[in-house]
């Protein structure tokens, strides 16, 4: 990981919020301000079938129809410099992450 990244896309990055296999998680906010979650292929894995795995996943998440369990798909870009996906920000209450650690 290089660092937290200014912006992705048109959206004002924050703070990292999870990084995985392949790739970062960040809370970002929208031009108009509204959080959003953006994924984001790690610069180390840019390689072509990570690249065709993110399209996929891109895709797929376009055709998931969530319920309040689920963070509802908003935008992607897979074929960016750095592929992003952006789903809705399911933020949670600190009162609420203390009950689930119980």
């Amino acid at each position: 990981m290089n660092g937290v990244p200014e912006q992705i896309g048109r959206y004002a990055v924050e703070r990292e919020l999870g990084s995985g296999g392949m790739g970062e998680v960040y809370l970002a906010f929208s031009p108009a301000g509204d959080p959003v979650a953006l994924k984001l292929i790690r610069s180390d894995r840019l390689d072509p079938v990570t690249r065709a795995r993110f399209e996929k996943e891109a895709l797929i998440a376009r055709t998931v129809m969530g319920t309040n369990q689920v963070a509802r798909f908003l935008d992607a870009d897979p074929y960016a410099e750095r592929p992003w996906m952006r789903v809705q920000a399911m933020l949670v209450k600190a009162k609420k992450c203390s009950a689930l650690r119980s």
